[in-house]
């Protein structure tokens, strides 16, 4: 899997590579008691990269409620 820097990724971006993310980790989590390590391991990867993404994409979303406040004043 590739990885990236968020900073350099436009809004869409970042939701298509959540969107992605989440898909993966739902097929690891059908596996159920079948994970392997590996594949437990990436699993725990993945979802701490969903969470980083996630905590970007609010602060992407606060920063642009911020500048439309700012704007509006």
């Amino acid at each position: 899997m590739k990885l990236f820097t968020a900073q350099h990724l436009s809004h869409a971006q970042l939701v298509e590579h959540a969107r992605v993310i989440d898909m993966q980790i739902k097929k690891l989590d059908r596996r159920g008691a079948h994970i392997t390590p590996p594949e437990q391991a990436l699993a725990t990867e993945l979802k701490k990269l969903r969470l980083a993404l996630k905590d970007r994409l609010d602060a992407l979303a606060v920063g642009t409620r911020k500048v439309a406040y700012a704007s509006a004043s």
